[in-house]
């Protein structure tokens, strides 16, 4: 993806389409772009990264595991909350108030 394109898509993304382009460039200019497999994790339930994810293609899976890895508790179940795909953004709510992130994410697809 080029840079017109990625800042396209940035446009219309809900997070970002009311920001003029200088700050849209200085956003793309201090992120990368990651590419992930079918069932790679982009945020894991628990601990702060400090990271935020805007779809850029493809689909995640927002969920709640069966198990948490951080604290070792269990559910019946994993619970999918959500599906994102194009201009939806994951990771937001635990870059601004830095706890722990609320649910775990998954692509679905590449």
């Amino acid at each position: 993806m080029n840079r017109d394109e990625l800042l396209g898509v940035l446009r219309e993304s809900r997070i970002f389409r009311d920001i003029n382009d200088d700050h849209l460039n200085e956003i793309v200019s201090h992120g990368e772009i990651l590419d992930f497999g079918k069932h790679d994790l982009l945020l894991e339930e628990g601990p702060a990264k400090n990271t935020f994810n805007d779809i850029l293609d493809g689909q995640v899976e927002v969920y709640l595991p069966q198990e948490r890895n951080y604290d070792n508790a269990a559910k019946p179940t994993k619970i999918v909350l959500d599906r994102f795909s194009q201009g939806d953004c994951a990771g937001e709510y635990s870059l601004i108030d830095n706890k722990p992130a609320s649910a775990s994410v998954k692509a679905t697809e590449a």
